[in-house]
């Protein structure tokens, strides 16, 4: 198994937490140059009957897959391979071990895993990084992890990508977080070309610090818009790259935030649970539903204490398509209801539905 997720979302924490008697080689310490210098190491552990071999941070170390493979072919061995993404891999010339093993994103922290200890409020303004979120200093946190290490990281992938530098690129990717991104259109208002706007998003999403939410593409008429929107897999993140360091109720901002956090709370799922392709929907007259959960549910993510008819024109917009049979928004109200055939869900319960595998089937 792969376990992927950016540093500091916590794999090490979970391998030492979870399995407690693998054999660890951890390539961010002294382990590096003792495989280095000798990769016999890795067929000792593996002849030694370990239960499970965890190579973490194996991006340092690509060569190593070779190793892994043959032993999973010849000696049965179970291996855990973590890294901070998998660009490294594929630019090194491997292929992931060819389907062979399974892989995981480890994403920021969920609403289910925080359970007492989490607080809205806190979500969306300091995102739900381990680290960051049990900090008494989210803020700083945040700062550091952006200025000091995110930046760097990603200049560094430019260099050896042999992309040309540009100095706004994440103020760019976050200023286009959760809208319908059309490339030329930004490579013309940037003076870039476009296959280098590409490069730039690409590259943002192997690094696991943004995700891409595809168009629905099977419309019936000619209504569908095909440009993808782009997240932020972390809304603290985004808001520290945008410098927004108060976030109120019934802003604009607020509202990006939330759809942001919904939108990884469902990704989280997806990844963890249940495999659903998830979808957006837009006309092209601008009327967007945020998500469509396989070909059966439609969601309209709406972050009002109180929906009116006039909220739900998205919803019925998309029901004249026949797509979906199922329709929900969710919003912060305090209980349950329907208006029609529209489901108006506080978005604590449809969380909670979710894990329920509520919305796997029609119901």
């Amino acid at each position: 198994m792969f376990l992927f997720g950016p540093p500091r979302i916590g794999k090490s924490t979970i391998i030492h937490q979870s399995l407690p008697s693998a054999k660890v080689f951890d390539l961010a310490t002294d382990d590096y140059l003792a495989i280095d210098q000798n990769h016999t190491i890795i067929d000792r552990a593996a002849i030694e009957g370990a239960s499970v071999i965890v190579i973490d941070e194996v991006e340092r170390m690509p060569d190593l897959l070779d190793k892994v493979h043959h032993l999973i072919e010849t000696q049965n061995t179970r291996f855990l391979l973590t890294g901070s993404y998998s660009r490294k891999l594929r630019r090194a010339g491997h292929n992931l071990l060819g389907g062979r093993v399974g892989k995981i994103c480890l994403r920021p922290l969920l609403l289910r895993e925080l359970g007492d200890d989490f607080n809205l409020q806190r979500a969306l303004q300091y995102g739900t990084m381990p680290s960051v979120y049990q900090s008494k200093t989210p803020r700083k946190h945040l700062e550091s992890y952006v200025n000091s290490y995110l930046r760097k990281e990603v200049e560094a992938e430019v260099y050896t990508s042999n992309l040309p530098r540009f100095n706004r690129l994440l103020e760019v990717v976050a200023q286009c977080n959760a809208t319908t991104v059309n490339f030329n259109e930004v490579s013309r208002i940037l003076g870039l070309e476009g296959w280098i706007i590409v490069e730039y998003f690409a590259l943002l999403q192997q690094m696991l610090h943004v995700f891409e939410l595809r168009a629905w593409n099977n419309s019936r008429t000619s209504l569908a818009s095909y440009d993808s929107k782009y997240f932020f897999s972390d809304v603290g993140i985004l808001n520290t790259v945008l410098g927004h360091t108060v976030l109120s109720y019934g802003t604009d901002h607020y509202a990006s935030a939330f759809k942001t956090w919904m939108m990884n709370e469902l990704m989280g799922w997806v990844e963890y649970a249940s495999r659903e392709q998830l979808r957006f929907w837009r006309s092209l007259s601008g009327i967007e539903v945020d998500c469509l959960i396989g070909d059966h549910t439609a969601v309209l993510i709406n972050p009002k204490g109180s929906i009116e008819d006039d909220d739900l024109r998205p919803l019925r917009a998309l029901r004249e398509e026949n797509i979906v049979r199922r329709f929900i928004c969710i919003c912060f109200e305090s209980n349950p209801r329907r208006i029609d055939d529209i489901e108006i869900v506080p978005y604590w319960t449809f969380l909670a539905n979710l894990w329920e595998s509520e919305y796997t089937t029609i119901h």
